[in-house]
């Protein structure tokens, strides 16, 4: 199965300095070690690297740009169905809302064909007091 993840699971699992970890480290940390454990593939969306490149800290956008290409990108995903873009708009390119149609459309789509193994996201986590 192809899990695929988001960038509001990326920041806690690559924190750029120990300033950086939060609470959602620990749990980010011990899903993704529970997912390789039963044989599923974590993917990122090619266009998460839009997300990134909008970090005004420059070391840190750097250090995460870097981070990122430990992940396999999603292959082929497809692009965002125009009934979408009839119903909820047209978001600017390379904007939040551009990104999160692209990994939804992703999603929707099964990751691209439909001989590929079922897909997932993770968009985000709770750390255990919310």
């Amino acid at each position: 199965m192809k899990i695929l993840i988001d960038t509001n699971v990326l920041i806690p699992l690559e924190p750029t300095s120990p300033a950086q970890i939060e609470a959602l480290t620990k749990p980010a940390t011990t899903l993704v070690r529970t997912l390789e454990e039963a044989g599923y593939q974590l993917f990122i969306h090619p266009f998460m690297p839009v997300d990134i490149e909008r970090d005004r800290d420059e070391a840190r956008r750097q250090l995460r740009e870097l981070l990122l290409k430990k992940y396999l990108p999603l292959p082929a995903p497809p692009p965002i169905p125009e009934a979408w873009v009839e119903s909820l708009g047209n978001p600017e390119a390379h904007s939040r809302d551009w990104v999160e149609q692209h990994l939804l459309a992703a999603v929707r789509s099964n990751g691209g064909g439909s001989s590929s193994p079922r897909i997932f996201a993770f968009t985000g986590l709770r750390s255990a007091s919310d």
